[in-house]
């Protein structure tokens, strides 16, 4: 954050405020002041530059971020439906699939899966790399 020449604690501090509230990351916030002749003084510029940055939070689009994984598996024929449910199931998705004397699937998933892949491997004997 930053004040960029506005009396100290009136600009950045305000707008990260905001940013805290609205339990946001990964944003950033610009706001541009003209002097208009009239003079706000602290407690003015404070909340100038928070319902800027409220109005305009207040209509981003918020996106979640879940981080991912991609693998590598490599698997029998009889397994490949398996995995596939267990993708369908845990908000993965099939990259890439080739097929030879064993099916290999490029798959990408939300990191929180992880374990539970690593165990259906195991079980199911199904090699599994990270790339």
């Amino acid at each position: 954050m930053n004040d960029d020449g506005e009396p100290s604690g009136t600009a950045g501090k305000p707008i990260f405020n905001v940013i805290q509230h609205k339990g946001m990351s990964d944003v950033l916030v610009v706001v541009t002041r003209y002097f208009g002749g009239v003079k706000l003084g602290a407690g003015g510029l404070v909340r100038a530059y928070a319902a800027a940055a409220e109005s305009v939070l207040a209509e981003a689009e918020k996106v979640e971020s879940v981080p991912q994984v991609l693998c590598r598996l490599e698997m029998g024929f009889a397994q490949e439906q398996r995995l596939r449910h267990w993708a369908a199931c845990h908000d993965g998705q099939v990259e890439e699939v080739s097929y030879g004397q064993s099916v290999v699937m490029t798959l990408r998933f939300p990191r929180d899966w992880m374990g539970e892949l690593e165990q259906l491997c195991a079980a199911e004997q199904i090699q599994i790399t990270l790339p």
